[in-house]
């Protein structure tokens, strides 16, 4: 795995663990919205089928996650 594969995971970690903390579903959201942002910009350089891409969260997955947590 790459350095910026495993940047970017540490990255999405500290987001996620963030998003636990969050106190309403609007705000889930957003922070979701931002953490896919990142994950874009940061493999654009990254051809299509690259292997070791990191996936776009799931907003709703998400969501579910967080309202068990809750």
């Amino acid at each position: 795995m790459s350095d910026v594969t495993n940047d970017l995971r540490t990255e999405i970690t500290k987001g996620l663990e963030a998003i636990w903390k969050l106190d309403c579903e609007d705000a889930v959201r957003t922070r979701v919205s931002s953490l896919n942002s990142l994950i874009a910009r940061r493999q654009m350089p990254l051809a299509a089928g690259v292997a070791n891409r990191v996936p776009l969260l799931e907003t709703e997955e998400v969501l579910r996650a967080w309202r068990e947590r809750r």
